[in-house]
C-alpha cells in the first residue's frame, strides 16, 4: 500500500545555453526550491537533433533541482515564461520521477524542512 503522507519528489532538469544557467539557479532560489546544482554541458549529437530539441549551441548549462512533484508544474511554467522555452533554440525543460529518497533527512532538506531531531 502506497504511503499518501510522504510527498512524491522529481527531478527537474533545464538545458540552457551557456550563461543562462543563473537564470535558471534564481527562478528555482526565488520558488524555494533549495536542493539544486548545475554543471556545463556539451552536446555531441548530430544537428538534426539539435534543431529538433531546439538547441541551437553545443555548450549549454545544466540545471537540476529536486522538487515536491506538486511544485513541479509551477516550475516549469515559470522557466517557459522568463526564458522563452516554447520558441526554438532557447533550450528544453523536463521532469523525471523519483521513486524513493534514502532516509526522512534527506527528503526534509530536498523539500526545504528545517526539523531537528
Amino acid at each position: 500500500m502506497e504511503n499518501k503522507s510522504i510527498p512524491k519528489i522529481k527531478m527537474l532538469v533545464a538545458i540552457v545555453n551557456k550563461g543562462k544557467g543563473k537564470k535558471v539557479i534564481k527562478i528555482f532560489q526565488d520558488m524555494q526550491i533549495n536542493c539544486q546544482f548545475a554543471t556545463l554541458g556539451f552536446g555531441t549529437a548530430d544537428q538534426a537533433l539539435y534543431d529538433y530539441l531546439g538547441l541551437s549551441e553545443t555548450s549549454k548549462d545544466i540545471v537540476f533541482a529536486l522538487s515536491a512533484e506538486e511544485s513541479t508544474l509551477p516550475l516549469l511554467n515559470t522557466l517557459t515564461d522568463e526564458l522563452e522555452l516554447n520558441k526554438q533554440n532557447n533550450g528544453i525543460a523536463f521532469t523525471i520521477p523519483l521513486d524513493s529518497v534514502s532516509n526522512l533527512k534527506t527528503l526534509q532538506f530536498i523539500l526545504g524542512e528545517n526539523k531537528e531531531s
